[in-house]
């Protein structure tokens, strides 16, 4: 039996596969049917079956001719805030992070990482061998990982190290490597002629492309479609390394952190790897296990400045993400498009310490703040006051904000604190500063 029950267990689900949920959204859920194991497992469905959902129209128009980089963060975030697909943003950002690709390189555009982003929301939970041939094939990739230059006179072993070390496969031990340095001459060679043509589309040049054949992970192969097919078939030791590399690391990311040799991960993956590495069987198994709604997932990971941000929009029914915002996260180390190598952003404690707290707390404030007013660099919405609205004891708001923002129980000396400071709150100016306290507390740095 899951150990988390009731609307934690629902508002626990939205944070993890969404950016948190509206009391509306949440109630609607727990609503689906009057069983909550069923009502749950229909949430998860909804959620997978996104593709039913009418989505939202874009406040923001983007195209590839009249896009910068600061509008496509705003479009991209707005999405996140606005949208009725919530689990198909977060895969999208999964995979912004896992693929990692960053505008700051020569070569690189707008328009290059919008089209990327757009192939990811496009195969969010697809097959793993499409996402690999997809990204093998996009322009940003290309010329981030140096693939333009990869050339069969002058092999670039950029592309084929990470799509083993990082895509598909993982390091292994010093003891037990996933694959040899060998493995990489020879799938560097299967990528060689990969590059954009003068339309910016994929093209494979014959004349730079190497069509020996070539020998990756024991296996003989000539292109790089053979060897995307070769990593995600790829059994050791009576694993599919593949499978399990990705469970690892879909389950650290919707649950709490794990290795391949965890039990769930080995409970996991033969059933990926039966289902041909489709993302969507996973991440659903990872959803409707008893471990992602256990008391060691909840509140076990820490919010990235993304997820702080766009979950405190949505929740409190921003219309818009006010335009400061994409400073502060910048700020805190994460702007959108710019992760900071290819491994992508670092996680868990790394985003709270004694440098960015502040930033956090004062990104929150900002949120907070801008919320009610009308100008279109502001979030609109409804002021956090009307929340409030005919209550007038101390212990009624607190218990509102709480059960708006962290329905962790928070400790005693704390609410007492909390209480206190209600008991003052009767403007608009101390209610905003009501929420800006239980938005600084530890367990909302949690997600």
């Amino acid at each position: 039996m899951p150990e988390l029950t009731g609307r934690a267990r629902f508002v626990h689900l939205f944070r993890r596969a969404g950016w948190g949920a509206s009391e509306a959204e949440v109630n609607a859920a727990m609503a689906l049917h009057p069983d909550e194991a069923t009502a749950f497992s229909q949430a998860v469905s909804n959620m997978l079956s996104y593709h039913q959902t009418q989505e939202v129209p874009d406040r923001i128009v983007v195209t590839p001719a009249t896009t910068d980089t600061n509008q496509l963060v705003l479009w991209w975030l707005e999405r996140m805030v606005r949208t009725r697909r919530p689990l198909l943003e977060k895969m999208t950002y999964f995979w912004h992070d896992h693929f990692a690709t960053s505008r700051d390189k020569d070569g690189m555009d707008a328009a290059k990482m919008l089209r990327q982003n757009e192939f990811f929301r496009a195969n969010a939970i697809n097959y793993v061998e499409q996402l690999l041939n997809g990204i093998s094939r996009d322009p940003a990739t290309i010329i981030w990982l140096d693939l333009n230059t990869n050339r069969r006179t002058r092999p670039n072993e950029n592309y084929a190290r990470e799509v083993m070390e990082l895509f598909a496969l993982g390091i292994g031990t010093p003891a037990d490597p996933n694959y040899s340095e060998d493995d990489i001459r020879q799938a560097t060679k299967a990528f060689t002629g990969y590059t954009i043509g003068a339309d910016g589309n994929f093209v494979l040049n014959a004349a730079n492309h190497d069509p020996s054949i070539k020998t990756v992970l024991g296996r003989t192969c000539e292109s790089g479609d053979d060897v995307n097919r070769i990593l995600v078939t790829h059994w050791k030791n009576g694993l599919n390394v593949c499978a399990h590399y990705l469970t690892a690391k879909l389950f650290s990311f919707f649950a709490y952190p794990v290795t391949v040799d965890d039990p769930v991960v080995r409970r996991l993956a033969p059933g990926f790897a039966a289902n041909n590495l489709e993302v969507g069987w996973l991440v659903s198994a990872i959803l409707s296990s008893e471990e992602f709604s256990s008391l060691r997932a909840y509140r076990a990971l820490v919010k990235s400045p993304v997820e702080l941000a766009v979950e405190a929009l949505r929740v409190l029914g921003a219309e818009r993400v006010p335009t400061g915002i994409l400073s502060r996260l910048a700020d805190q180390g994460q702007r959108l498009f710019y992760p900071p190598d290819v491994a992508g952003w670092p996680n868990g404690r790394v985003w709270v310490n004694a440098s960015t707290v502040l930033s956090r707390c004062n990104m929150s404030a900002a949120i907070v703040n801008s919320l009610g007013k009308p100008a279109t660099t502001e979030a609109g919405g409804p002021l956090v006051a009307s929340y409030l609205t005919g209550l007038t004891t101390p212990e009624a708001k607190v218990d509102r904000v709480l059960g708006l923002l962290d329905d962790a129980n928070v400790p005693a000396a704390t609410r007492q604190s909390l209480l206190q400071y209600a008991a003052t709150a009767t403007t608009d100016e101390k209610i905003r500063g009501l929420f800006n306290l239980v938005m600084a507390l530890p367990s909302y740095q949690l997600n």
